[in-house]
């Protein structure tokens, strides 16, 4: 077994270095080599061979699925079941922006509290929830109006609000609650994702390996919105079929995160990187 020589014969305490019998090299000359060598750590294509960074770029691309349909299919809906038409559904993205906010506070608290990958799990469950549903509730007017025959009963007036007179029926207020609901999950879950790969990240590398869920996530962008339209052209006569479909994507990033994220490193387990070497104090 390698053992330390602790030269301060010519040094006082202070002045001690330790060093390594197998090459010679002082304890930090030692760490700075691995440090360089292990500097390649933080390239994707190192990073991506990893089973937990691949359940969280699985769990990003689900994650970006979901605002694929915000961008795409939302708005649409929207017109369909709010009043006021598009601005009907300007404000109701606007206030599941609003909710985002409350959700990216609450989300933090929860990964604080808790740990990151709960949180992502948590709230992504929420968030794909919210999603699935929808179809679900924008099938009610027309049950509701062949059950009443022909008589929708459950629509109320809304003259209040600015730009939104009209009637509102339960498909469109179950709709909205769905929204921000999907929103309050998907924005709780950001600071989630954030927290797991700063705990994944190699040191010295952790703008690197932060930017690839990120890219994972922007890239599916390319194709999700026009998959989640080819959903809407073959399922006309369902409503919010595509968001459904995007949910299920949203589930699947989350089992991932579940399966393959395996244990991420708590502020508690940091020490147990540091290199034995710093940690032998001369005695």
């Amino acid at each position: 077994a390698a053992t330390a020589e602790i030269e301060s014969e010519m040094m006082g305490p202070s002045e001690a270095v330790v060093v390594n019998d197998n090459d010679g090299m002082p304890s930090s000359a030692l760490n700075d080599e691995k440090i360089k060598n292990n500097k390649d750590d933080g390239d994707w294509s190192v990073l991506i061979q990893t089973t937990q960074w691949k359940g969280l770029a699985a769990c990003q691309i689900g994650t970006s699925f979901g605002y694929a349909a915000k961008i795409g299919s939302i708005p649409i809906l929207a017109t369909d079941v709010l009043p006021g038409g598009a601005a009907g559904a300007g404000l109701l993205l606007s206030a599941a922006g609003l909710s985002g906010i409350l959700g990216a506070s609450l989300g933090g608290v929860l990964t604080d509290r808790f740990t990151a990958k709960f949180t992502a799990i948590i709230a992504g469950i929420v968030s794909a929830t919210g999603l699935f549903l929808m179809p679900f509730v924008l099938s009610l007017s027309s049950t509701t109006s062949s059950v009443d025959g022909g008589g929708d009963t459950t629509t109320m007036m809304i003259s209040s609000i600015p730009f939104m007179s009209g009637e509102i029926g339960i498909d469109g207020i179950t709709f909205a609650m769905l929204v921000i609901v999907w929103s309050l999950g998907a924005s709780a879950q950001s600071p989630a994702l954030i927290a797991i790969a700063q705990q994944l990240a190699p040191p010295g590398r952790e703008a690197t390996a932060l930017a690839l869920p990120r890219a994972a996530g922007d890239a599916t962008y390319i194709f999700a919105p026009f998959l989640l339209g080819l959903v809407t052209d073959s399922t006309l006569t369902a409503p919010g079929a595509e968001c459904a479909v995007a949910g299920v994507c949203v589930l699947t990033g989350v089992v991932a995160l579940a399966i393959l994220g395996g244990n991420t490193m708590n502020d508690d387990d940091a020490v147990a990187t540091v290199p034995t070497e710093q940690q032998q104090q001369p005695q």
